[in-house]
């Protein structure tokens, strides 16, 4: 009743500007380990784009989607070729107010490097000239309704889609009708999408590991300051996962002390049972030497 006619200040939206255009580039960080970690990167769209839900479905046949699909051609092509020890990623990265971007990211040794890349990039031209087939435009739509039922499973869930659909200015009734979205989207609309964003040219290529060579953005740093890059990157990583095992430890460590506890309570409740019983039994014996008498 004391906040009823409270309001605070307007906040004024956020203004984003406007994207430089990409460029494609091939960026080549060293760093002394075995494998190689090769990251495909290029634009995408935003979560109001028109052609998201398109986009969406093409992700779940291109990566598997938000539950990494073992349908996926990603993992396909992962399973046939054993050129990587794993692969992922999204056509819909951090797709949200502002558009996000396609990300493909894998694993593999030096010696595949190449190989590697070549396999990626043909199955991104292969859906970019002949699009997709009947049965996995079908396998996707059944995937992405299942994936919007699942966001309403419980209280938490459900307010968190309705706080994410007020964040992004969405119908809150968007869930509802998904089914009749998705109806309406034929394979020739997925095409059209496909050769809009899936061009294999458009693609930025990253490498970090021990590499051959470095072209593009890579010359114009220095390689001192390039080590220094690299370092400060592997020095985070290992911070987390530092961070990660002080985590995992005082779980087992609090999980330990609450079982000592339960135990310890346990075996106070026993004892005092066993004290109970054996007083009770010998009030019993008083009361029978005491009627004798």
């Amino acid at each position: 009743s004391h906040l009823q006619a409270w309001s605070g200040p307007r906040v004024p939206d956020v203004a984003y500007p406007s994207l430089p255009v990409h460029t494609p580039q091939l960026i080549s960080i060293p760093v002394n380990r075995d494998q190689v970690v090769l990251g495909f990167v290029a634009p995408s769209i935003s979560r109001k784009n028109p052609d998201f839900n398109t986009m969406a479905l093409l992700d779940i046949i291109l990566t598997g989607g938000a539950s990494s699909s073992p349908s996926s051609r990603l993992f396909q092509l992962r399973e046939k070729s054993g050129l990587f020890y794993t692969i992922g990623g999204s056509l819909l990265y951090n797709s949200r107010e502002q558009p996000g971007m396609i990300f493909i990211k894998t694993i593999v040794t030096q010696d595949k490097v190449e190989m590697a890349q070549k396999c990626i990039l043909e199955t991104f031209d292969e859906l970019y000239q002949n699009g997709i087939s009947q049965e996995e435009l079908d396998m996707a739509k059944n995937m992405l309704f299942a994936a919007s039922i699942e966001l309403f499973e419980s209280n938490a869930q459900i307010a968190q889609t309705f706080l994410f659909l007020k964040k992004l200015g969405l119908s809150f009734n968007l869930f509802d009708k998904q089914g009749e979205l998705l109806s309406i989207i034929k394979m020739s609309n997925v095409h059209e999408v496909a050769k809009r964003y899936c061009d294999k040219n458009l693609m930025s290529i990253i490498q970090i590991g021990k590499v051959k060579g470095t072209q593009g953005e890579l010359s114009k740093h220095k390689k001192g300051s390039i080590r220094k890059e690299a370092y400060t990157m592997a020095k985070k990583v290992a911070k987390k996962k530092v961070a990660k095992k002080r985590v995992a430890k005082k779980k087992v460590a609090k999980k330990k002390v609450a079982k000592r506890k339960a135990a310890k309570k346990k075996a106070k409740k026993k004892v005092a049972k066993k004290v109970g019983a054996f007083a009770r039994k010998m009030k019993m014996k008083l009361r029978l030497v005491m009627r004798k008498k």
